[in-house]
């Protein structure tokens, strides 16, 4: 399987089986893209879960060097307006500032 179609089963699991099941699709990938780790974070978020959604952000950012694009931001503030999540909405918000996304 490619990372694409993984990432779309991953997206799917996480909508219809949730959060746990999906986090072990996560954990089978070979191969992670933005998108995947997007869909993790903003689940995480939408659920409430924000160490969680904490735990992967700094492991997508300083460990395998993703950068945060303006799809990841995008989602991350949706997430957090959903949750009412302001700590992650505020922190988000400042990265685009200083990152001029």
């Amino acid at each position: 399987k490619s990372v694409v179609s993984w990432t779309v089963v991953l997206d799917t699991v996480v909508k219809w089986e949730g959060l746990e099941r999906g986090r072990e699709v996560f954990n089978e990938m070979p191969e992670r893209n933005a998108v995947a780790w997007t869909v993790m974070v903003a689940g995480y978020l939408g659920a409430g879960f924000t160490s969680e959604a904490l735990e992967l952000l700094a492991e997508m950012v300083f460990q395998c060097g993703h950068g945060l694009n303006f799809v990841t931001l995008c989602s991350m503030l949706s997430a957090c307006a959903q949750s009412g999540n302001l700590v992650i909405g505020r922190w988000v918000h400042v990265y685009a500032l200083k990152k001029g996304t």
